[in-house]
């Protein structure tokens, strides 16, 4: 077997191991408000402050939602109860809305840091010590990296942090959109 094979083998090895360990979850997450009056989403019920679990809206992942048939719709018309899940549901859009603005607008800043970053690591990389460097120079060069290196661990952060709360909108979006 030569070289290439054996890489490949060993790859492939490696990606069934990974999805033996790989599982589907589906669960529920909450929505509250918090003393700011910012709605947060979580899906670890013991985050949520304990004065704000009597007014916790409960969701389930999109595939553990049952879904409604148009026969069941259609007795649901004449309950009292419709108006409020309405008004729930119309609240639940109103959220998602304001959510939508507020991470277009983190967009827009994760964008910027991103943009400053790439000029950033231009111009270090302009910078880089040629053959015959003194100790300094390069001693100088290394820590501009090292700095530039724990801003992208910051940025990368905050990009984790807008992608959870984008799958976060995804997903209430998903289940106002199947209860429909």
């Amino acid at each position: 077997m030569n070289m290439f094979n054996k890489i490949i083998l060993k790859v492939f090895c490696m990606l069934f191991v990974c999805m033996l360990f790989t599982t589907v979850g589906y669960g529920e997450y909450y929505q509250y408000t918090d003393p700011s009056g910012k709605i947060c989403y979580t899906d670890d019920i013991s985050k949520i402050p304990e004065s704000q679990r009597g007014a916790v809206k409960k969701f389930k992942s999109e595939n553990s939602v049952k879904k409604v048939d148009s026969a069941e719709k259609n007795e649901n018309k004449t309950d009292p109860a419709l108006s409020n899940a309405k008004d729930e549901k119309q609240l639940l859009e109103n959220s998602s809305n304001q959510k939508m603005g507020e991470l277009k607008t983190s967009q827009a800043e994760l964008n910027q840091i991103y943009n400053s970053l790439e000029k950033d690591r231009t111009a270090i990389e302009a910078q880089a010590p040629k053959k015959g460097a003194t100790d300094k120079e390069r001693k100088e060069y290394s820590l501009k990296v090292e700095a530039l290196n724990a801003k992208i661990t910051e940025y990368e952060k905050k990009l984790k942090v807008f992608n959870d709360q984008v799958d976060v909108l995804n997903a209430a979006k998903k289940i106002t959109t199947s209860e429909k």
